[in-house]
């Protein structure tokens, strides 16, 4: 008989996202005053990325240089996404390091900055862009209360660097998919840190076309059909979720803004 060896934090890890899923689908349980702690324990523990290559990917960022760079960018990938080459155009003078990885949570942020020897950097701004793969399974409370555990690790480590949270564009049909969590999911992390220096950007008006009115019927029947179809708006890809360079540069003109403090 082959052994399998199943770690206990694994076990618990498992068991905390199934547990969400099972919140996400009862209304009952998302009334609760108070964040469900078994949801937020899925959000706040740290958990290694989920396949080999994005392992290796988090690996090979430690090496990755400036070590001094002025702008840390750290998120999934809509982070990742977000060209360097580009940014830099819009910051001039200024050093900047993209540590974004494609389908990473909140508890995936977690674990790498836990890996990190965060003392080698001295960053003047963070940018913090995270939560839309935690969307799939977890309650916006719960996706707040991780997003605060990044912060608190942020504010730790580098008190004089100013923390820029971009918050999860719309996505989805009608950029309406997961929308009560969405808009529920960075609650409790402005409430917290309302007085400290973090700011928090909301995109969506900038990057949504005008809203559901962008999805005609014409669209919506084309859809259907087609597993590929052009997105109606020039700021997301065919998927809606993932961002063109358009949106790129709306949201690289934002940043601009705060940082050279136009």
């Amino acid at each position: 008989m082959t052994n399998i060896n199943i770690s206990s934090s694994n076990i618990s890890l498992f068991l905390a996202s199934l547990i969400a899923v099972f919140v996400l689908s009862n209304p009952a349980f998302a009334q609760e005053d108070q964040c469900p702690e078994y949801a937020v324990y899925h959000t706040t523990t740290p958990q290694r990325p989920a396949t080999s290559d994005k392992y290796l990917f988090s690996e090979e960022l430690k090496a990755l240089e400036p070590k001094d760079a002025d702008v840390i960018l750290l998120g999934d990938s809509l982070t990742q996404s977000w060209k360097t080459k580009d940014l830099l155009k819009k910051l001039p003078g200024l050093k900047v390091l993209n540590l974004g990885v494609g389908a990473d949570r909140t508890q995936q942020v977690i674990w790498r900055l836990n890996q990190m020897n965060l003392k080698d950097y001295d960053p003047k701004f963070v940018v913090l862009w995270i939560g839309t793969n935690n969307l799939r399974t977890d309650p916006g409370c719960a996706i707040s209360e991780g997003i605060i555990k990044i912060l608190s690790i942020l504010r730790d480590n580098w008190q004089d660097s100013k923390v820029i949270v971009i918050e999860t564009p719309p996505r989805g049909m009608d950029f309406s998919a997961y929308m009560p969590q969405r808009l529920e999911m960075y609650d409790a992390a402005k409430e917290k840190y309302a007085d400290q220096d973090v700011v928090f950007i909301n995109v969506d008006d900038v990057l949504t076309c005008g809203g559901m009115r962008v999805f005609s019927d014409e669209y919506r029947e084309q859809r259907k059909v087609y597993r590929k179809v052009a997105s109606p708006c020039p700021t997301y890809k065919n998927d809606l979720l993932h961002l063109t360079k358009d949106a790129y540069v709306i949201i690289s003109d934002i940043l601009a803004d705060i940082v050279l403090d136009k």
